[in-house]
């Protein structure tokens, strides 16, 4: 017989009222299944005549069995099922059933019976650390918690596992954490579980010497009798110190800076947690505040939180320093660090590769004081106060002349501005570096300053390379100038065989400077010539007036009566001067026509000197008075003889 059965929402196990068992451990108890609703659901939804009913256990429960009409552990169950539980230490257990149709064996529904176990305990507790003992830093705090103190008992659970103490410890007490508000309980006799152990509730604080102390307790699980035993305390010395490894850096125009962990190692082990500063001696140009507040105390956790901070109030001074006391609650050590400020430069370093054999130009490149300079609208200066050991650092200015061509001396100051414009040289001495070496490492100090701000100490390293290396660098290098054209000779001390470093300069633009160079030399040479011919070197008696400008030849000058001399009574001669006209050496066409023929044919050229009111002499015509016997008037440079 085909039997089809429909349910419109969930399955036939609705119909069916849900059963448990609750029982104690060992012990059995009779579980109910009630199918009276879905056999009446058979019967009058389905239409199934006197419906039969069927319950198979599907599979036997983990912790017990079934048991029906005297029979355990059988497929087919109907009335009388018993659940027997096999008095292990579980607290849960279920029991998995089939409902089948009989006959016909069709499958209706499948059911699960949860099952409640009341633990007894029939077990005597065991505690497992058997010589509980812990060791404590003198004057901190020590956890205890399952490793140091632990009790089992298969029947009961760790929160109905108590200790009490009998006699506490002669030094220090025991804390039980009551909540998470930090409330305490430190009374010498009192109560705690295992679960509180297992929790870290538990707190140990020593107080007094390093003499061992001990607590005296008992344990049990409120069946069996209690365990007494003793709590052994190992007490260690406290060890702290404290260093500082790395200076606290202010950078340069700033006025505050922040002191973190990294500024000061303490090695302890106690609580660092708990590790606290005093300000002993405080900065000499500065104050130690906490937030916005001076403070002469402060704690690890505001180290840690970036609350405490240095102020710079004198903004002359290149540094500063100040002394921290380190401590522990219930400790007499409190050993002190020096915290060194150092003021660091507002400048870009970069790669300096000077070369054995050539002066070496310092650039932008190496140390650029530019961001300084923008800051504090200054012209930045750098202050030698530590000499490079290999080498020395020189100015050195192109001079134009006969006899010099360079100026050059070790300085101990120069400028930013010197810098861009450079003339600032490090030179090295020959033979400095061997050739087998690849480099040598030197480096100088200064103290860079910029208006009113605080001057810091530069230290700028940097690697010399033998004579005749290939330098690569993409900032810049030492690269020989090309070689000069003839010249004035070279000033004394002058050490032939060094060219100077120019970076940065291509081969192309070599050439035009050079022959720019050369252009501008040959003018001048034809400038400084012309003007040496034009003027008459004679010597020049000291209190005689200057003699005018020669006069022009007759065939230049236009028609005029010629001067007559007669002789005097004395015998001198004597001559009467005719009526002059002064014209003035303007623009052409600012003359008139004869005069602008005559200014034409003016044999000595316009004067290319510098505008002055009168016309220089030489020391040879100092005389020319003399020799005439008059006071002729003295001409401008735009005048001349008609």
């Amino acid at each position: 017989m085909e039997v089809v059965i429909s349910v419109s929402s969930g399955g036939l196990d609705q119909f069916i009222d849900p059963c448990s068992i609750r029982v104690k451990e060992g012990e059995q108890q009779p579980l109910i299944v009630n199918t009276a609703r879905l056999t009446e659901f058979l019967l009058k939804e389905v239409g199934i005549d006197s419906p039969e009913l069927q319950l198979h256990l599907n599979g036997s429960p983990r912790h017990g069995e079934i048991c029906t009409g005297g029979i355990c552990n059988s497929t087919i169950i109907n009335n009388d099922i018993l659940y027997k539980h096999d008095d292990s230490d579980t607290i849960t257990d279920e029991i998995s059933l089939v409902v089948y149709l009989s006959p016909g064996d069709v499958l209706l529904c499948n059911i699960t019976c949860p099952v409640t176990i009341f633990p007894v305990n029939d077990q005597v507790f065991k505690l497992i650390t058997q010589s509980p003992y812990l060791s404590v830093v003198q004057g901190q705090s020590h956890v205890i918690t399952d490793q140091d103190l632990l009790t089992e008992d298969m029947d009961t659970p760790p929160e109905n596992i108590t200790y009490e103490i009998v006699s506490g410890p002669s030094q220090g007490n025991i804390q039980l954490i009551i909540d998470s508000s930090n409330k305490s309980d430190s009374v010498s006799k009192i109560r705690f579980t295992q679960a509180d152990v297992n929790m870290g509730r538990v707190v140990y604080h020593h107080k007094g010497s390093l003499q061992p102390t001990s607590f005296y307790f008992r344990v049990w699980d409120g069946n069996f009798n209690p365990v007494y035993t003793v709590f052994n305390i190992h007490v260690l010395p406290l060890t702290l110190n404290v260093t500082s490894y790395a200076p606290l850096y202010l950078q340069q125009c700033s006025t505050v800076t922040v002191l973190t962990p990294a500024h000061i190692t303490v090695n302890t082990n106690g609580q660092l947690h708990n590790v606290k500063y005093n300000v002993t001696r405080g900065p000499q140009f500065g104050a130690i505040y906490l937030g916005d507040s001076p403070a002469t105390y402060f704690t690890q956790e505001d180290l840690a939180s970036n609350k405490v901070l240095y102020m710079q109030t004198d903004m002359m001074a290149p540094g500063d320093t100040f002394q921290l006391a380190t401590w522990l609650i219930d400790t007499d050590q409190k050993p002190t660090v020096d915290i060194n400020i150092v003021i660091k430069p507002l400048i870009v370093v970069g790669n300096f590769n000077p070369v054995v054999g050539l002066k070496n130009r310092l650039t932008t490149h190496a140390i650029d004081a530019s961001p300084l300079a923008k800051i504090t609208s200054s012209n930045p200066i750098y202050e030698i106060i530590k000499k490079p050991r290999l080498g020395k650092l020189k100015k050195i200015i192109r001079i134009s002349g006969e006899k010099k061509n360079a100026k050059e001396g070790e300085i101990m100051r120069f400028t930013h501005e010197e810098i861009k414009s450079g003339v600032i040289y490090y030179v090295i001495r020959k033979a400095v570096v061997p050739d087998e070496v690849q480099g040598m490492d030197d480096v100088f100090s200064a103290h860079v300053r910029g208006s009113i701000y605080q001057p810091a100490r530069l230290d700028f390293k940097f690697t010399v390379h033998p004579e005749g290396s290939n330098v690569s660098t993409t900032s810049f290098g030492a690269f020989p100038l090309p070689p000069r054209l003839p010249g004035p000779k070279k000033p004394n001390g002058y050490d032939g065989g060094i060219s100077v470093a120019s970076p940065n300069i291509k081969k192309d633009y070599i050439v035009i400077v050079g022959v720019l160079a050369a252009v501008l030399i040959l003018a001048l040479v034809v400038i400084v010539t012309i003007r040496c011919r034009t003027v008459k070197k004679q010597p020049k008696d000291k209190g005689e007036l200057p003699l005018p400008l020669p006069r022009p030849p007759d065939d230049l000058m236009p028609s005029s009566p010629r001067i007559k001399r007669s002789h005097g009574v004395n015998g001198s001669a004597t001559g009467t001067l005719p009526h002059c006209k002064v014209i003035p050496l303007g623009p052409a066409d600012s003359l008139p026509g004869s005069d602008i023929d005559i200014n034409i044919r003016y044999p000595y050229g316009m004067s290319d000197e510098p505008s002055e009111d009168w016309s220089s002499y030489e020391a040879s015509e100092a005389t020319y008075s003399q020799r005439t016997g008059t006071h002729n008037p003295m001409l401008r440079r735009n005048q001349y003889w008609v």
